[in-house]
């Protein structure tokens, strides 16, 4: 087992300053007042140390110096990206600590949420793709991975799939740890670069939970002495406890469900999905559009408009939600106010009637509508809670998930999405509902967005 370059990092996590223990089967729960609490253990290691092997060390200062573990039985150190490490390496010894500046790893392995471990490859060049790849296992052999192989990002189907424009992924045949890989890119104009075999790094990186712990200074001290003992260890390790800085998780991103439409031949009922863990105020819909005026109106308010500016824009050729609007042939966009929602408050709801759908039809072959989310926040509320003063109308960015953007997709202000099966309902009685509704004889679409 090579230990030799083992180093060790202990962050004190958000739960030591909550008082918050999360118990695992068996064992007492830490009391308001107690130091009991989980500390998250981030370490480096020689590229050859196992998960076995990291629990074992472990294993033997803790018992040696009778620290208190809950789980002391079952560690289960997880792999992590040196990206990973170096963050939160910085944060522990603090502001002033720059990660390491060497060149990024050309592969790394990782463990993911499903505890899987996966290999990520890294390309010398964002332009490269890769179109074969061979993987040397200790005890599986050499094995191949051709072009058409590999899935796209997002899939699950395939073992090799897109990572990122600058990474592939590989969950590892048997779980072992390959010995080394070559990969055979070619360049961005389809040219074929030199395959070369490439070794593992020299380092590896984990992180693992010790639940039920002292977290007093003096107990982690005595843990940081008994990685120091020549009489326990033929090394001494660099074990750094720290209760200084505590972390929390945080989520802001905001992507959104999927919407949808319900199209009939005299009404189409739209469905503007609310924003995820909030509530917007209100949904803009700047409609009909055909399939050149969406580009363009897309076009100017998502680029050509200050987005602070887009609530004030939307206004000067609104509709709201209190007055008619219809769709026929002759109708010009407006920006259609969406403020009422469907019961278990997950979309905003509007019923457009249709006029002369044949003439509707000519006119919009398909049929496009652009959405802005806005949001009025409360600056000042009453004695009894109520909101008593408004500040001005913010439009909501919201996150779009798109596989062709590593799986997240752009922020936006502005989305664009067609109604599906328009141009069918002649030809069709079925209506399309949004997800999760399902009105008698209608069927399920999901809308395209940009």
């Amino acid at each position: 087992m090579n230990c030799r370059s083992l180093t060790w990092a202990l962050i004190a996590a958000a739960v030591l300053s909550a008082g918050l223990y999360a118990d695992p089967p068996g064992t007492d729960a830490a009391r308001p007042g107690d130091t009991k609490s989980s500390l998250v253990l981030v370490l480096k290691t020689g590229s050859r140390m196992t998960e076995k092997g990291i629990a074992s060390e472990l294993q033997k200062a803790i018992r040696a110096r009778n620290f208190k573990c809950s789980n002391l039985d079952t560690l289960k150190p997880t792999r992590i990206g040196q990206g990973e490490y170096e963050t939160i390496r910085a944060f522990v010894e603090g502001p002033t600590v720059v990660p390491s500046a060497g060149p990024k790893a050309s592969w790394q392995l990782v463990t993911i949420t499903s505890r899987k471990p996966v290999l990520v490859i890294s390309k010398e060049n964002d332009s490269d793709n890769l179109v074969e790849l061979q993987v040397e296992y200790p005890t599986l052999g050499v094995k191949t991975y051709k072009k058409e192989e590999i899935g796209k990002i997002g899939a699950t189907d395939k073992p090799l799939r897109i990572l990122s424009s600058a990474d592939y992924q590989l969950e590892l045949e048997g779980g072992e740890t390959p010995l080394s890989f070559t990969p055979t890119y070619v360049d961005g104009n389809g040219n074929p670069k030199p395959a070369k075999k490439v070794l593992p790094p020299s380092t590896a990186y984990f992180m693992l939970t010790l639940d039920g712990v002292d977290t007093n200074e003096g107990s982690l001290k005595v843990l940081e002495e008994a990685f120091k003992d020549p009489q326990l260890f033929s090394v001494e390790y660099s074990f750094t406890p720290t209760t200084q800085r505590s972390f929390a998780m945080a989520d802001f991103s905001r992507q959104l469900q999927e919407g949808g439409a319900i199209v009939k031949e005299d009404q189409i009922t739209l469905f503007i999905p609310q924003l995820p863990r909030r509530n917007g105020t209100r949904a803009w819909v700047l409609f009909p559009l055909t399939e050149e005026q969406a580009k363009e109106r897309f076009e100017h308010f998502s680029k050509k408009v200050d987005t602070a500016n887009l609530p004030e824009e939307i206004r000067k050729d609104s509709v709201p939600s209190t007055e008619p609007f219809a769709l026929e042939p002759t109708s010009q966009a407006k920006w259609l106010e969406f403020s009422e929602q469907t019961p278990v408050k997950s979309f905003f709801v509007r019923q457009i009637p249709v006029k002369d759908a044949p003439g509707a039809r000519g006119k919009f072959p398909k049929l496009f509508y652009l959405v802005v989310w806005e949001f009025v926040p409360v600056v000042e509320k009453d004695a009894n809670g109520q909101p008593k003063r408004f500040g001005p109308p913010e439009a909501v960015p919201v996150r779009l998930a798109d596989s062709s953007k590593d799986g997240l997709g752009d922020e936006v202000h502005v989305v664009k999405t067609e109604v599906e099966k328009w141009s069918d309902e002649s030809k069709k009685s079925t209506p399309t509902t949004p997800p999760g509704s399902t009105p008698s004889g209608a069927g399920t679409t999901v809308p395209k967005k940009d």
